[in-house]
């Protein structure tokens, strides 16, 4: 794929249909377009943005639709620009994705909308899409549910929200089927951490009638979760002088050593000498 950068009319350049942020008003919790141009006008545009030819000869904006609209209001003339020779369709969303993919200002349901559109161009192939953007199968899994939460709580949907949003709202909608039952459920439940929702909505089984009960256990304190990090190293709930023993142990288990338990039987023997 050949890269060039140079500097283009604005008058020359339009949205590519592939360009994946539709909403430009989200992420206005971080920057507006009118805060953007402000700092265009103070510090130049930083990164250029990317656009390819179209059919016609003319350029199309595949990422840096906000700094393209940034520029016009500012009066600018030109805006530097990376052109992609020879891109195709596909490979254009994926570029957008990638460049947009891992702002916190692109709007949920825009990334959502553009992960259908590579899983379509591939075929229902995740692994492809996958590959193509370089986040995992199971995030864009969870963007791809939101598609399938009603009117009322795409409203809800917002990048100031973060992922943690993302997460407890992907979940309401691969819970429950029923629209109705995906409102009732974020109503009750929105009130918790995303563990919390999490624990409940599993608990559920999809079950709305199941939900007052799960919240007013919640609320007691029955779901209050603790994580204990990524391993025996940095599990905050793991006394120092244990970790070295639990992660021979765990060695020993993994390779099927009949005395994989002894480094802990040793400490236990340490740990009731100092106490007697």
């Amino acid at each position: 794929m050949t890269t060039t950068v140079i500097q283009i009319p604005l008058e020359q350049l339009r949205v590519a249909s592939s360009n994946t942020r539709k909403d430009t008003e989200a992420g206005q919790e971080d920057s507006s377009v009118s805060g953007l141009a402000q700092s265009i006008r103070e510090h130049g545009l930083l990164n250029p943005i990317t656009v390819k030819r179209d059919r016609s000869g003319a350029y199309a904006i595949v990422a840096g639709q906000r700094r393209f609209l940034a520029c016009k209001a500012l009066g600018m003339d030109t805006i530097s620009a990376i052109v992609r020779e020879n891109v195709t369709e596909t490979g254009a969303v994926a570029l957008s994705l990638i460049e947009n993919v891992q702002r916190a200002d692109m709007h949920p349901l825009d990334k959502a909308e553009a992960y259908r559109e590579l899983r379509d161009q591939y075929k229902g192939n995740l692994r492809a899409v996958s590959e193509a953007t370089g986040v995992t199968i199971a995030t864009i899994q969870r963007y791809l549910q939101l598609l399938q939460l009603p009117s009322e709580l795409r409203d809800e949907l917002g990048t100031g929200k973060g992922a943690a949003g993302v997460g407890a709202m992907a979940q309401i909608a691969k819970t429950f089927d029923k629209p109705d039952d995906m409102v009732d459920a974020f109503n009750q439940v929105g009130g918790f951490s995303q563990d919390i929702q999490a624990e409940i909505l599993k608990r559920s089984g999809g079950d709305v009638n199941l939900l007052p009960e799960l919240v007013m256990q919640a609320s007691e304190g029955a779901f209050d979760i603790k994580r204990c990090g990524s391993s025996a190293l940095d599990c905050p709930h793991v006394p120092d002088e244990l970790r070295e023993p639990l992660l021979q142990a765990i060695e020993g288990l993994r390779d099927r050593r009949l005395d994989a338990a002894e480094p802990l039987k040793e400490f236990a023997a340490r740990h009731k000498k100092k106490r007697s």
